[in-house]
């Protein structure tokens, strides 16, 4: 998917930890944009199990559970 072309090379780049938990949660938010919701809440998973006090991601995941 030309998504997963664009964004995943992203997540590579980043150097921190914090950085990787963002990317991840970010390309969770744009999936749930375009109504690919298991994939949505299969990055917010890896967002979380990276950094599991990133409260934004369990927001996002939370959210993309009900819609």
């Amino acid at each position: 998917m030309l998504i997963s072309i664009i964004i995943f090379p992203i997540l590579f780049s980043c150097g921190t930890t914090q950085q990787k938990a963002t990317s991840y949660n970010e390309r969770g938010i744009t999936y749930g944009k375009i109504g690919q919701y298991d994939q949505t809440i299969s990055d917010f998973n890896k967002a979380i199990e990276i950094n599991p006090r990133f409260a934004e991601a369990y927001n996002n995941r939370g959210f993309g559970l009900s819609s």
